[in-house]
Formats: C-alpha cells, structure tokens, sequence
C-alpha cells in the first residue's frame, strides 16, 4: 500500500474582496453591484486544492493577529491542512486581494494590499527546513519575496520543486 504524497505549500494566505459591476463601470463614480468575500491566496488556494485530491498537505505562510487571518486559519484546519509551522506575526494586517469586475465578469482592475509578506523572515524556512524536506514536492509561488524563494530552493536543491508565477509583474 503506497503512503499519501506529502507537498508542502509555502505561500500566502489572504482575503479576497470581489465587486462585480452590474452596468458598464463608470471610473472615478460610485458602481451599483454586489460585493463577495472569499478565502483566498494562491497559496491557501492551490493546499485547499490539494487536500481536495487527497493529498497531505503543510501550509506555510505568514497570517496576522487578526480576525481575518483568525478565520483563515480555522479554514485551514477545518479542512485538514496543517498550519502548524506557519508564523502568526503580531500587530500585522492580514494580506487583502481586492478585485473589480466589470458587467461581463472579466478583472477590470486590481488591487493588492499584502505587506505582510514584504519580510519575511528567513526563519520561517531556516526553521522547518526538515519538514519541507520530508514533502515529495513543495509548490513556492510569487507572492513571497524572491529572497525566500532563493534560499528554500538552495537550501533543498534535491527537493522537487514547481512554482506558480501568480501574477505578470510577480513572474519577474
């Protein structure tokens, strides 16, 4: 009997606000529409993804002290996603994804307000690197800072690794 494949995820966790327009947007006015509230990150979305396919998955990312990070965090445990080596960081503001569609549902613009991954500390992965180590694959994305990218990568050069590019400036 084969054993469940581990991957560790490293990447954000954060709220995603959505307004859709309901007539052609109108910029620099108020819009009639209606707003959504989701539990996002490209991180937290592609572990969430994960634990639906049945895999184990460790999550490690940065929340905030705050409500919303407080509901990402039971969300993730609700499905059985381990957090436990993720850092909570005091007086932070949970990482924020605004969006703005327009009538035909297609991104008009965007916004992103996600501070609390600008410094991250190199212990998040100097601390767990046998944990990552113990993963099949760990998936890194780009809303890290490039630094924590470099060194999880250089620090487990046998690991198997895939990294999701997340956005075109944050490809780069």
């Amino acid at each position: 009997m084969s054993k469940t494949p581990k991957i560790t995820v490293i990447g954000a966790s954060n709220i995603d606000l959505i307004g859709f327009s309901k007539d052609p947007l109108i910029y620099k006015d108020a819009n009639i529409g209606r707003l959504e509230t989701i539990l996002g990150g490209v991180g937290r979305n592609i572990s969430e993804n994960l634990k639906h396919l049945g895999f184990d998955v460790e999550f490690l990312s940065v929340f905030a002290d705050d409500e919303f990070s407080k509901t990402l965090k039971d969300s993730c445990t609700d499905l059985g996603i381990s957090i436990k080596h993720s850092l909570t960081l005091k007086n932070a503001k949970t990482s924020i994804y605004l969006a703005i569609m327009d009538r035909f549902n297609d991104l008009a613009l965007g916004l992103t307000a996600m501070d609390i991954y600008d410094d991250v500390p190199d212990a998040l992965i100097l601390e767990n690197l046998e944990v990552i180590a113990q993963s099949d694959y760990c998936i890194l994305e780009t809303n890290l800072p490039s630094s924590i990218l470099e060194l999880v990568t250089e620090k487990l050069p046998d690991l198997k690794f895939v990294l999701e590019g997340v956005s075109a400036k944050k490809a780069l």
